[in-house]
């Protein structure tokens, strides 16, 4: 007997939802026609791998103390350059630490940093300096923006010279967890109680004109997300500190980012940022409008 050739309609439509299921994804077509390069898990392996682990081997970098969300954008010639493409590119982490400013002391504590940008440009114009970099001309350098993280410590094994002479090095890292110390409820009224101390410096800040570039706090705002977000006493320490310290420098609180990195509980961290956004709106009453400059620039002797 003669076999139907014709299919029906529910023949029809099942048939058209195989080839659907089966059609491959626009990646895999790339892959395919040799379009497309295959992923590199490797690189997400090793960061997994050091996102997993309690302590791990880290390059660092001599810049600034940056805390938690901060971002820091700059001009960077060698070697922090080469280093950021290639970090970029390994997925090898990446911290940063600074210096205490009223002692000139290197930090053993910062944050890692997530690479937000690299742009590259040719300085032949005579040349910049911009942190540790020292002047030149005709070099390859990087407009950069780095993002603060988690922190971490140094781990100084005994006989290692501390300070190094460079300014990028590698070195083994803890990784530093904030201290769960109280309950949501209690951070809530942390943040609550500081909340009005806040919003009385942002706004004083704005209108006796202590911004040094149009938009600067609205800007790191931004940066940080809302502050009632925070979860924890160091989160909310962490943020009032890279606020009132924002980078660029802003200059109407003294620095406290150093001892914020450095203190030994949460409980000094936010009586530090309690006084520390007392005494700035204080001063900020007194002074006439303008920028100003509470402390000196770095001093820096290693």
């Amino acid at each position: 007997p003669r076999q139907a050739t014709e299919k029906g309609p529910e023949t029809s439509r099942v048939d058209l939802a195989l080839r659907i299921v089966h059609m491959p994804s626009p990646c895999l077509l790339l892959l395919h026609l040799g379009l497309a390069k295959p992923p590199d898990y490797s690189v997400l392996s090793r960061r997994v791998a050091a996102l997993r682990s309690d302590s791990t081997t880290v390059r660092l970098l001599v810049l600034d103390s940056l805390l938690p969300r901060q971002r820091l954008s700059l001009q960077l010639g060698p070697p922090y350059s080469q280093m950021l493409s290639d970090a970029r590119a390994s997925g090898e982490p990446i911290a940063v630490i600074g210096v205490n400013q009223r002692t000139g002391r290197l930090l053993t504590r910062g944050v890692e940093v997530r690479i937000e940008s690299l742009s590259h440009f040719m300085a032949s114009d005579g040349g910049f300096a911009s942190h540790s970099t020292t002047w030149s001309t005709g070099f390859r350098a990087i407009d950069a923006a780095l993002v603060g993280g988690r922190r971490c410590e140094v781990l100084l094994p005994e006989g290692v010279r501390w300070p190094p002479n460079e300014r990028t090095f590698e070195a083994r890292v803890r990784w530093l967890e904030s201290e769960a110390t109280m309950s949501v409820a209690a951070c809530e009224a942390l943040t609550d109680s500081l909340a009005p101390l806040v919003g009385e410096w942002v706004a004083l800040a704005k209108e006796t004109q202590r911004e040094r570039s149009p938009g600067q706090l609205d800007a790191v705002l931004s940066d940080l997300g809302p502050l009632c977000e925070m979860q924890t006493a160091d989160d909310v320490a962490f943020w009032i500190g890279a606020l009132i310290n924002p980078l660029p420098a802003l200059g109407a609180a003294r620095e406290i980012r150093a001892f914020l990195l450095e203190a030994s509980s949460p409980a000094l961290r936010v009586e530090c940022v309690r006084r520390a956004l007392e005494e700035s709106i204080g001063r900020m009453r007194e002074q006439p409008p303008g920028p100003i400059e509470v402390e000196p620039s770095t001093r820096r002797t290693f």
